[in-house]
């Protein structure tokens, strides 16, 4: 499993808005039992954390297709969060965002 702390920035509907983010990024192996035995392969890989928004997380929140920026720009949705403190829990789709 990898990890992510740091400064990121949350695209969302034309806006952009700094956050902090706690991430991880997991991948999945899939283990089958083939005729010379059991082989492991490389499944999906899985991603998710939490952000803290600096500014207006309800926009963020609110957003049709949410979008995190570090190395590259990755799409996500909100599993729930704390809006009086600007804390949102996310899972990734598709690539993380980090290396």
């Amino acid at each position: 499993m990898d990890n992510f702390r740091g400064e990121a920035t949350v695209l969302a509907d034309g806006a952009e808005y700094p956050c902090r983010a706690t991430l991880w990024r997991r991948t999945e192996h899939v283990r089958s039992r083939s005729f010379g035995g059991l082989s492991s392969s490389q499944g999906l890989t899985i991603w998710g954390g939490t952000i803290k928004v600096e500014g207006d997380v309800f926009a963020v929140q609110q957003a049709e297709d949410p979008q995190l920026s570090i190395v590259r720009v990755s799409s996500f949705s909100i599993a729930d969060g704390d809006l009086s403190e600007g804390v949102l829990r996310i899972n990734g789709s598709g690539d993380a965002p980090f290396d």
